[in-house]
């Protein structure tokens, strides 16, 4: 849950662009995309939408509960793109993520520097623009022959 709402908060690819093969009818409204055209999806856009994230600012992994996810639409939590051009690496990447994490965490404890806050910077990819800073220390400081 902690890893999805931070990847609701700050998407790793903020912008989707597709290219329209054939002229499509959106059911919702009637109005037609021309074939041509090229379409921008935001998912940061969409996952800071307040009807679908009630207070999207602020970090609650509460929201990806099994109960919470089940009534949003399929599509409004969109981190690595969906449908047949998703990301290919996406499921590598969430194992990836959760072995790091639990890792650093089972040796860690982390600590943001005080009034640091990192700013978001959109190029390819989402990154911040001026690094994070945290400060590690030692778990097992205390322990003897403690190994994960």
């Amino acid at each position: 849950m902690v890893i999805k709402e931070t990847l609701r908060l700050y998407p790793p690819a903020p912008a989707i662009f597709r290219d329209i093969t054939t002229d499509e009818k959106l059911p919702s409204t009637g109005h037609v995309i021309p074939e041509g055209a090229v379409m921008f999806i935001s998912p940061w856009a969409m996952h800071h939408n307040p009807e679908v994230f009630p207070e999207p600012e602020k970090f609650d992994p509460e929201r990806f509960r099994a109960g919470e996810t089940a009534r949003r639409h399929p599509y409004a939590f969109l981190p690595f793109s969906a449908g047949p051009r998703n990301c290919i690496g996406q499921r590598y990447a969430m194992v990836e993520m959760k072995i790091v994490l639990a890792k650093v965490i089972w040796n860690f404890e982390m600590f943001v520097e005080p009034g640091f806050t990192a700013l978001p910077g959109w190029k390819l990819i989402l990154k911040p623009v001026n690094g994070v800073r945290i400060r590690l220390e030692d778990r097992r400081k205390n322990y003897d022959n403690t190994v994960f």
